[in-house]
């Protein structure tokens, strides 16, 4: 599932476009906690965040 989930993410990043109806809830849940972490990394490496 999270395999999909990020080879998903890059088709969209590439451009390529998928539908909801083809992506499972738990795909589609497995992304969402992909981009939030990613997010949190891209927030943790900012000097003195959350300062």
């Amino acid at each position: 599932m999270i395999r999909r989930a990020l080879d998903m993410r890059t088709a969209l990043k590439l451009g390529i476009r998928i539908s909801l109806d083809e992506i499972r809830a738990d795909e589609f849940i497995a992304m969402q906690i992909l981009e939030e972490e990613r997010d949190r990394h891209e927030r943790e490496k900012l000097p003195n965040h959350g300062e």
